[in-house]
């Protein structure tokens, strides 16, 4: 598949110039398709075969391992999402917070990156730190400098309002010197260039699939390092959060699924997983070499 072939495949380019990607990427047939498969597959069919909660379970397991292949991280590390914002929120609903603890953000992030922690500023008095982040430069002493006592720095690994790359790896390692968590939103990564979960380093990093993944809205996936997931308590849960459904005390997973709450549709995650194969297919040689242009 070249670049020429998938536009072929987007019915929403047809006599269309469309230049918005960084908001909603626009599906191929073949996700859509995926998405109408899933969907009829279990309304229609698994009520005559093993049920509708196994071909559901089935659905995100597949996908979950999809995303997992995808960003270099442990299937049992993904826990399934509905956006970016999700993702992140359910982190900082999951920590415990004391006044005076300390969030460091930059100036560039979208709300989704800002909004949970004025909230907790309100609720919790904790204490917002902004460092610069425009065009990607992070002034590392700045930087350092903030999150030295912080508990928490989230940052985004491609800024959403000019198009530059963080060095995620860098401000890890950082942040990581403080015993300051990382959390990365990389919405505007996945699906536009390669990304490695496990080289990044962070402790979390969240995501959507219905930008450069061109999948459904209502995807996304939270990638959480087993240590950190283990300390967080989600602020909802339900059956597939747990590790045993009849353990009295319940017991999480040890994982990132402990924030996957219920019964959910196995349609929109069978279009992620068909998104992610189609970028797989084109190969993010040609995509970089496209955005280049």
């Amino acid at each position: 598949m070249d670049p020429e072939d998938l536009r072929a495949e987007i019915p929403a380019l047809d006599g269309t110039v469309y230049l918005n990607t960084g908001a909603a990427g626009p599906s191929p047939r073949r996700v859509v398709d995926a998405v109408e498969d899933a969907l009829e597959y279990h309304e229609y069919e698994a009520f005559g075969g093993a049920g509708t909660y196994p071909a559901m379970f089935d659905a995100m397991d597949e996908t979950r391992a999809a995303v997992a292949d995808h960003v270099g991280a442990p299937a049992e590390s993904v826990a399934l999402t509905r956006s970016t914002t999700d993702g992140i929120g359910r982190i900082a609903a999951a920590m415990e917070w004391e006044p005076g603890d300390v969030v460091v953000r930059t100036d560039q992030e979208h709300a989704a990156g800002i909004l949970p922690w004025e909230r907790l500023a309100k609720t919790d008095d904790i204490e917002v730190r902004v460092v610069e982040a425009a065009g990607g430069d992070v002034d590392r002493d700045a930087f350092r400098a903030a999150v030295a006592d912080a508990r928490l720095v989230l940052f985004s690994s491609l800024n959403w309002t000019d198009g530059a790359r963080l060095p995620v790896a860098e401000l890890t390692d950082i942040a990581r010197d403080a015993d300051t968590r990382v959390v990365v939103d990389a919405v505007q990564s996945v699906g536009q260039h390669p990304v490695d979960v496990e080289a990044w380093g962070a402790d979390a990093v969240a995501a959507a699939g219905h930008k450069w993944l061109l999948a459904p809205t209502g995807t996304g996936f939270l990638s959480v390092d087993d240590e950190f997931a283990r300390s967080l308590e989600p602020a909802q849960l339900g059956y597939r959060s747990l590790a045993d459904d009849e353990a009295d005390p319940y017991e999480l997973h040890p994982d990132a699924r402990r924030f996957e709450v219920g019964t959910a549709s196995p349609a929109v995650p069978a279009g992620l997983r068909e998104g992610i194969a189609v970028i797989e297919e084109l190969g993010y040689d040609a995509i970089t070499d496209r955005v280049a242009r």
